[in-house]
């Protein structure tokens, strides 16, 4: 069983893919919206700018068709900021679904993300991927700068996302 779908195809179907001129993975950010200042942030300066680096939806589905006929298999959302914070998150992943790809997702678990959303993101064939690197509260503070309640709405995202969710 494979827990973190997306990256887990055999090497030949990359092959494969690359060989009749198309392309297994698409990368694409969402918008720069963040919750954080992390002090390792490269995006920095990208950061919060009120939406002007946003595809429509409309633009993001044309893509999601493209790329799916280059042979795309997977969407990989890095986040130049959270994804769950961008306005079209969930209107883009069911784009994804309903075209056969699956989608990797890398959230901080404290934009938008409740229990609802992750059986939604469950349910959609979602891998999340998980930007911590301490569970100690005031490392959290400190280096994501981050408030007590983003800590607190990380520990409860990890706790629900690490429960058996029916």
């Amino acid at each position: 069983m494979n827990l973190f779908m997306g990256y887990h195809f055999p090497m030949n179907i990359y092959r494969k893919t690359f060989e009749a001129g198309g392309i297994t993975q698409l990368s694409l950010d969402f918008s720069s919206t963040c919750n954080y200042k992390c002090d390792w942030c490269f995006n920095l300066h990208l950061l919060n700018n009120d939406g002007k680096d946003l595809l429509t939806l409309a633009e993001r589905i044309t893509l999601l068709e493209d790329a799916r006929a280059l042979g795309v298999r997977t969407l990989v959302v890095p986040g130049t900021g959270e994804p769950t914070l961008d306005p079209y998150f969930r209107e883009t992943i069911e784009a994804a679904h309903e075209r056969g790809l699956i989608s990797v997702v890398y959230t901080n678990l404290t934009g938008r993300v409740d229990e609802d959303l992750l059986v939604w993101m469950r349910d959609h064939g979602v891998s999340l991927g998980v930007k911590l690197d301490s569970f100690k509260e005031g490392h959290f503070l400190e280096r994501y700068h981050a408030t007590k309640k983003q800590y607190g709405r990380f520990i409860l995202g990890f706790k629900l996302l690490t429960q058996q969710v029916d």
